[in-house]
């Protein structure tokens, strides 16, 4: 049993742009730059239907979610770097907008969807042969996670979004939940959503929270560069606990 899960097809996230003047930017990589160490798993478990990825479900296993999810996450991180080099602002935020409005009405869809299911056929997804269940169940988790990539690599534009447009807030807040219950997402994605849930303001921030991807957190150019000339190396041994964002993760 093979189904169609990309829901979001990144590759075409782009054509959004071209409705606002944006169609010459073109994404850094392609799905054929992913993980080299997963190029030979993925062969048995994703195949190529013209522009669309599929997942073979016949061979579902949590290894595979795994391997299936890094793909979609190097995707996501394409299509967002795409964002992130938007120099307009006005731009940008007109696509991080229309973006936001799909993910929520994509995770409503999957949500009314799998409210008219088992509940205990929902909570275990890995042994169900429901393909409708097992869809729309990917399609949250996809979706989550994008949206969390974005409110953490793009929070100003973001916050300026949410703040308009609340109950997409709440739509994150039952994805995140959702996701996290179904036992399906890597650690990778459990911090990113914790995180996200942090910048958000959806949950209590750690002590030493901070997002480098807020204009606050920035050094403008002639400061960084003095400060990098000052600064000595110091060694350390304080370990903070909890969750922390870095620019490389995700």
């Amino acid at each position: 049993m093979i189904i169609q899960i990309f829901q979001i097809d990144y590759r075409r996230l782009l054509s959004i742009a071209v409705l606002i003047g944006t169609a010459s930017i073109i994404p850094r990589r392609t799905t054929a730059t992913i993980y080299e160490n997963t190029r030979e798993k993925r062969k048995d478990i994703v195949s190529r239907d013209d522009e669309f990825e599929n997942l073979d479900f016949n061979n579902l296993t949590r290894e595979n979610i795994e391997i299936y999810f890094k793909i979609k996450r190097r995707q996501q991180l394409d299509a967002i770097g795409t964002l992130m080099n938007f120099e307009k602002y006005e731009h940008k935020y007109s696509m991080i907008y229309k973006i936001f409005d799909k993910l929520c009405k994509t995770i409503e869809n999957s949500r009314q969807i799998l409210t008219k299911k088992d509940p205990k056929q929902v909570d275990d997804v890995l042994n169900s042969n429901d393909p409708v269940l097992i869809k729309n169940t990917f399609h949250i988790i996809e979706n989550c996670a994008l949206f969390s990539n974005i409110a953490l690599k793009l929070p100003d534009i973001s916050k300026r979004i949410l703040n308009e447009q609340i109950k997409w807030i709440d739509y994150f807040r039952w994805c995140s939940e959702f996701s996290t219950k179904s036992q399906l997402i890597d650690e990778i994605s459990m911090k990113m959503f914790n995180l996200a849930s942090q910048q958000l303001k959806i949950i209590q921030r750690e002590d030493n929270f901070m997002n480098p991807y807020e204009r606050k957190n920035q050094l403008p150019t002639n400061r960084l560069e003095n400060a990098q000339i000052k600064s000595k190396p110091k060694k350390t041994t304080n370990v903070r606990k909890g969750p922390r964002m870095s620019r490389t993760e995700f």
